[in-house]
């Protein structure tokens, strides 16, 4: 994810990995592994402490389909 970013909008190490932990998260509620109500409680905490982008938020853009 850093590197992804990195040439559009470069992030902290920690960012990223709170962005990672979303989209795996999506890709476990797509794949029956949590509930959607787990996704939505992962989501609001992290987005707490760290800036999310929409387009990972609602688990469309190039970041999510490079993840599967």
């Amino acid at each position: 994810i850093e590197g992804f970013y990195l040439g559009l909008e470069p992030m902290s190490h920690g960012n990223a990995v709170a962005l990672g932990m979303i989209a795996e998260s999506y890709m476990s509620v797509k794949k029956g592994f949590i509930s959607e109500e787990s996704l939505k409680q992962i989501t609001a905490f992290l987005a707490l402490y760290f800036p999310c982008p929409e387009d990972l938020l609602t688990g469309t853009g190039r970041i999510v389909e490079l993840m599967q």
